[in-house]
């Protein structure tokens, strides 16, 4: 794994646990740019904004589910909570 990915993904953490959000945002971004096929940095966002950005948490969580739906356990129960879909559709 891409050293530059994984200190922008701990940055990105650092920066959620200090609530600086923007700084975190771009942070999951960098990581992005340095390895896009990763679900992490979606996911992170996804969570992220979940509680402000409804629109934008769906899209990302949705975009780390597909990018590896094996790896993202809670991935898809994100989404169709962030949805207020109890039916299991995406």
């Amino acid at each position: 794994m891409d050293m530059r990915f994984r200190l922008n993904m701990i940055r990105g953490l650092k920066y959620i646990r200090k609530k600086d959000y923007d700084q975190a945002r771009e942070s999951f971004a960098a990581a992005m740019k340095t390895n896009p096929r990763s679900p992490e940095p979606h996911f992170m966002l996804g969570i992220m904004f979940l509680g402000s950005f409804k629109k934008k948490a769906i899209q990302s969580l949705k975009r780390a589910l597909a990018l590896k739906p094996d790896q993202i356990r809670f991935g898809k129960a994100s989404i169709l909570s962030a949805n207020g879909n109890a039916r299991g559709r995406v």
